[in-house]
């Protein structure tokens, strides 16, 4: 069976303002705390209580679960309760010092020129240590849990160690990174190394070897990397360009955030956290599960989904169809319907019969499935087609770039709406009425009888319409708007701004959701008349959405030549927690 329906990593932008100048130096968070190293003290703020600690410091670390705070000064390092009581020091050696925090908030790590250890911060007590014979140390990372330390040697060498004797592996990945900038131990089996040409090292932590290397494009002067357990994003800072979340399975960039002028990238709910100014500006990437992707191999053009749900099927700009097995996910079919490009494939009531527009000949065919397995196509109608919506009492909506809109059952005309308004125009339906984007762009409902327009809306141009299963709501974009129509009152109810370029539109059966598909290859959810999640994964143009029958999954179809199946639920709880989180304040 097919599951791990979910949404792509999406981040979650928090900016706060500091009641003190934080000057553009270094920033620490941690839970309800936020920490700020100015250029003569650090003060932090834990809730109401407030603290400070003369410098000049070097660098800093939060551990909002002990309520403690951890400081380097020259040749000191310090450790300090919220209330502002000193509690430890501890002499350094002299060098590059650098404070890493782990999960637990328990421990710490300084990273001097040529070593890095561990240590408690309550005590001082040495922890696991990571040297570089005779070579310095460019990155060094600790594990969440506290008992696991790595570091990147210029040599050229992966050290690990933990509670035994450390291990080293050869590492000529660093050679082709030309140089690390950070590093990330994320789990005991994973590291992650960061180049200062913006490539990213994935690396078995277990024996040093190099598992992918890729590219963040678009980010330069790199400067540090997070990585949110258990491994499977990376958020990436640069001084230009912002931060980036990279999928490691593939190096994919999911999404970017503007941050301008920036160097620190510190921890924060498995995501990171920038300092800028007086302000510190925050994103939470959001890393549920992946969505299921089936793969085409071929720019798709269309997506639908069997009512009985049982088949996917979607339709190629090389005028191939692929139809799955949705219990199992395999290709049950892959046939060349089309002379050219399938233009939208739409499933009957009863989900063993499949209409497919193609433009150009053959114009309509119609596949369905017997005896196991899928009968060759037919043809139902030569004309070339545009779009076309099957209706359960058999009826099909045709838009064709010559005639007009027409309403066949079977291979007969039963009704023809002429003009060239109606040519090449957007078409769905549902409860025996159809919606079309027609003349001057707006979008006209039409009864079953199909003699005339019985309705429109709105007096601005559409170039995709949606439509429930009950046809109540309805659905309409144009470039960058979306119109909700409330079709029992024929009012529009709501009016949404949305990102430009829009592609495709699909409503969820009951009306709740909107999907909206955009050129860059993203998604934008509305709940209700609200903006929720934006899916991102498809690397190039959605052409296609459709909430399958069932109400469980979204499925979009992308120039990439992927199918994304998203899951619904996830969909609706994320809307939630984001309508939730929009008026939340962080102290």
């Amino acid at each position: 069976m097919l599951a791990g329906f979910g949404l792509q990593p999406r981040p979650e932008s928090v900016a706060v303002a500091l009641p003190w100048p934080c000057n553009h130096t270094k920033v620490a968070a941690n839970g309800d705390c936020v920490a700020c190293l100015s250029e003569e003290e650090v003060q932090w703020q834990c809730g109401q209580r407030r603290g400070r600690l003369a410098g000049p410091p070097h660098d800093i670390a939060l551990f909002a679960a002990l309520e403690r705070v951890a400081i380097t000064q020259p040749a000191t390092l310090t450790v300090a309760s919220l209330d502002g009581e000193v509690e430890r020091q501890a002499a350094l050696p002299a060098g590059r010092i650098r404070l890493l925090s782990a999960d637990n908030g328990a421990t710490g790590a300084v990273i001097e020129n040529s070593a890095a250890w561990a240590f408690e911060p309550l005590t001082m007590a040495a922890g696991p240590r990571v040297h570089c014979a005779q070579t310095r140390l460019l990155a060094a990372a600790l594990h969440p849990n506290g008992r696991r330390l790595a570091g990147v040697c210029a040599g050229g060498t992966l050290v690990v160690a933990d509670a035994t004797a450390p291990s080293a592996f050869a590492a000529p990945w660093v050679d082709r990174m030309r140089g690390v900038v950070d590093l990330a131990l994320p789990s005991d089996h994973t590291a992650v190394a960061l180049g200062i040409d913006g490539s990213l090292a994935v690396i078995d932590a277990s024996t040093g070897e190099l598992r992918a290397l890729w590219r963040a494009g678009g980010v330069t002067e790199l400067a540090a990397l997070q990585v949110s357990p258990p491994a499977t994003v990376a958020a990436v800072l640069g001084a230009v360009g912002g931060v980036a979340w990279v999928r490691l399975a593939d190096g994919a960039m999911l999404s970017r955030a503007p941050a301008q002028g920036v160097r620190y990238l510190q921890p924060l709910a498995g995501g990171g956290i920038v300092a800028s100014g007086q302000q510190v500006a925050g994103w939470r990437p959001h890393n549920p599960p992946r969505p299921v992707v089936l793969e085409a191999g071929a720019g798709l053009t269309s997506v639908d989904g069997s009512p009985d749900r049982q088949w996917l099927a979607a339709g190629a700009g090389t005028g191939e169809l692929l139809v799955w097995s949705l219990p199992d996910g395999v290709v049950a079919l892959r046939a060349q319907v089309c002379g050219n490009t399938v233009k939208d494939v739409q499933f009957a009531a009863s989900g063993t019969s499949l209409l497919v527009a193609c433009i150009g000949a053959p114009g309509l065919v119609r596949l369905t499935h017997a005896a196991g397995q899928w009968l060759p196509p037919t043809s139902v109608n030569a004309v070339e087609s545009r779009r076309a919506g099957a209706l359960a009492s058999g009826r099909i909506w045709v838009t064709d770039s010559v005639l007009g809109l027409r309403v066949l059952r079977g291979t007969t005309v039963e009704h023809h709406l002429r003009g060239p308004g109606f040519a090449e125009g957007d078409c769905t339906a549902g409860a025996g009425r159809a919606f079309v984007v027609g003349p001057r762009g707006g979008v006209w409902q039409i009864d079953d009888n199909g003699t005339a327009p019985v309705e429109r809306w709105p007096r601005a141009a559409a170039v995709a319409v949606g439509a429930s299963a009950n046809g109540e709501v309805v659905a309409m974009a144009s470039a960058a708007t979306v119109v909700v129509v409330d079709v029992s009152h024929g009012r529009a109810r709501s009016l949404t701004a949305v990102q430009s370029g829009v592609q495709d539109l699909a409503v969820s059966a009951d009306g709740s959701l909107i999907a909206v598909a955009h050129i860059d290859g993203s998604i934008t959810v509305l709940n209700e008349s609200t903006q929720g999640p934006r899916l991102l994964g498809h690397r190039q143009r959605t052409v296609a959405v459709r909430f399958l029958p069932g109400g469980e999954a979204l499925a979009s179809a992308s120039w990439d030549g992927t199918v994304r199946l998203w899951s619904v639920r996830s969909l609706v709880e994320r809307a939630e927690t984001l309508a939730a989180e929009a008026d939340a304040t962080w102290k």
